[in-house]
């Protein structure tokens, strides 16, 4: 503050002048500080318009603006040109990006958005490296979403056509991944169950009506993956399984009295070194046969399958007969086998031979034979009365 006589400089609250001892008014000293505050208010306004200037006119504003709006072609210039060689740019725009993949994933999952539309633009925004390995994990997350919300609406929809079976196995498919529609696809499970399985059983009754025991058993087998234990099921899937048993074998009799070549009569004598397996070989044709294939499987005392030729390895051993056979004449053939303490039966069967003329006959009751019997537990069928002893 200035003396206003003198002119000389003065204290912030002096009251007289030290040069010429004027006295200072009041009234100078408030309009003094009146006007340091307007200037100091001044100067606050114009830090405030710098500032929202700067930001107006900022890279990082202008990047969020355009991506705000959904301009991806512009946002992705102004990343280009302004940002990429700026790391603090960079770092904000990261932030800027983390919060618009947020905002489209939650948009989706509450159904604002749809798949298409959000992954649409988070393959937009998947071309910034800084934010790609989000914008891949919420993409697949929707996608996974997605495809358990596609099971719950077919069930809905299958429901409502009454076609229960299809609709159990789309809602076993919804999963935790959406817990509301989970929890939801859970509740439609619980309310239509008794109708599900209604619906199982008749089409099992449908597939034993067209001798198709697989689809019947496969769809027990399934139902029983929902329904652990269930007795319906486990009563249904016992019952269905000896009716194909019978079935099967039934069948492969009929085709085992066709063959052109068999073997029989099959029986096994233990030795001290080997076991030893006797069988008859019938040639049923006009022709001599030169050279006999075989397939041989063997089993215990209950019925269970056992390697021949050791603990592990193939359930068959396959082998030939080079005894001629004369038309319509039968021979016995020897063969050793490794002694086994736990083989109690030995079963075999002729593949193919290859008679004196040149000619071959491959048997096609060879396939049905190893389907049944490889792997399975051999049970021997008395046909007549239907039941069945194992051993």
């Amino acid at each position: 503050m200035l003396c206003p006589k003198c002119g000389s400089q003065l204290e912030e609250n002096a009251v007289e002048c030290h040069c010429c001892k004027e006295q200072i008014s009041p009234t100078l000293q408030v309009k003094k500080k009146n006007a340091m505050v307007g200037v100091m208010i001044a100067a606050g306004w114009l830090i405030v318009a710098v500032a929202f200037i700067l930001i107006l006119n900022s890279p990082v504003s202008s990047f969020q603006a355009a991506l705000a709006s959904g301009d991806s072609e512009h946002a992705s210039q102004i990343y280009d040109e302004r940002i990429q060689d700026n790391r603090e740019y960079v770092k904000q725009s990261e932030n800027a990006l983390v919060t618009e993949v947020n905002a489209i994933s939650e948009a989706y999952y509450n159904e604002e958005m749809t798949s298409e539309e959000a992954i649409y633009k988070l393959n937009s925004l998947s071309e910034y490296p800084i934010v790609a390995p989000k914008t891949d994990t919420v993409t697949s997350y929707i996608e996974e979403v997605e495809t358990s919300r596609d099971y719950y609406r077919d069930g809905v929809e299958q429901i409502s056509q009454k076609d229960y079976i299809d609709a159990y196995m789309s809602l076993i498919r919804v999963t935790q991944v959406d817990p509301a529609y989970y929890d939801q696809a859970q509740a439609l499970m619980t309310e239509e169950a008794d109708q599900f399985k209604e619906d199982v059983l008749t089409k099992v009754d449908d597939y034993v009506d067209e001798n198709n025991y697989k689809k019947a058993i496969a769809s027990l087998e399934t139902a029983l993956e929902l329904f652990p234990n269930d007795e319906v099921f486990t009563n249904k899937l016992n019952e269905v399984s000896e009716e194909q048993y019978a079935n099967d074998h039934d069948n492969l009799q009929k085709k085992a009295d066709e063959q052109d070549v068999l073997t029989a009569d099959e029986k096994l004598k233990q030795e001290d070194a080997y076991d030893v397996l006797e069988m008859t070989v019938r040639n049923t044709t006009d022709k001599t046969v030169a050279k006999t294939n075989v397939s041989i499987l063997g089993f215990d005392a209950d019925g269970n399958p056992v390697h021949i030729r050791g603990t592990s390895g193939n359930l068959e051993v396959r082998g030939y007969i080079e005894t001629p056979i004369p038309p319509n004449g039968e021979i016995i053939d020897s063969t050793q086998l490794l002694h086994q303490r736990n083989l109690s039966k030995v079963i075999s069967c002729v593949t193919s031979v290859e008679f004196t003329d040149g000619t071959e006959w491959e048997n096609p009751y060879y396939e049905d034979w190893i389907d049944f019997y490889k792997g399975g537990t051999y049970q021997e069928m008395d046909l007549e009365s239907g039941s069945s002893d194992t051993f």
